[in-house]
């Protein structure tokens, strides 16, 4: 399916030749959800007096999820800033070996799909906490339908050392970059080039 996108439009980086650019270090596009993720850590963290570069260094990322739009190029934009990554999905949850992967983590993004998969039990008091999913979901009692994450805010901002909420975390800043991806693609492609 991917395929059929010209890759020099293919502004969310899915197409297998912008897919292997990204594994390869030398992306074309940087898939809007998983570069706003980062950008929002970077600046949190310069925002906190860290140096981004020595603390990914020193880090783990652990990413759990494995959608081609999130998960997977979440895997190797960590690599490119030197970090260690571990990937998981659901199913760690299911065999009862999420908490073991997930309390190790630095830094834990969770782009599942699975609303409210990420408890306290699930996290070390050390770690950054970026949730990345968009679940609707909704109340029985009133019949109106909200926007959840992947994380149970209420246990998790007790104990996590940041984290993102949801709605209005890394959507609006993946707003953003999918913007900037498009006015690349807009300036490439007026230009004559494939970038």
């Amino acid at each position: 399916m991917f395929r059929a996108l010209d890759p020099v439009k293919d502004v969310e980086a899915v197409h297998p030749e912008n897919a292997g650019l990204l594994a390869l270090g030398a992306p074309r596009y940087l898939p809007s959800t998983a570069a706003a993720t980062f950008h929002v850590l970077d600046e949190w963290l310069a925002g906190t007096g860290t140096d981004p570069a020595a603390f990914y260094r020193r880090a783990l990322v652990v990413v759990v999820g494995r959608s081609p739009n999130v998960g997977k190029p979440m895997i190797p934009m960590a690599y490119a800033r030197q970090a260690a990554v571990e990937s998981v999905d659901e199913w760690a949850s299911r065999s009862g070996q999420l908490g073991w992967h997930t309390r190790r983590a630095d830094v834990l993004v969770v782009a599942a799909g699975v609303p409210g998969l990420v408890r306290a039990e699930h996290v070390g008091e050390h770690t950054v906490v970026l949730d990345v999913g968009v679940n609707p979901v909704r109340d029985p009692a009133t019949g109106r339908t909200r926007m959840v994450g992947d994380v149970d805010f209420a246990q998790v901002a007790a104990r996590a050392y940041a984290l993102t909420p949801v709605p209005g975390g890394i959507g609006p800043v993946t707003d953003v970059w999918l913007l900037r991806n498009a006015v690349l693609a807009a300036r490439g492609c007026a230009e004559g080039r494939a970038r």
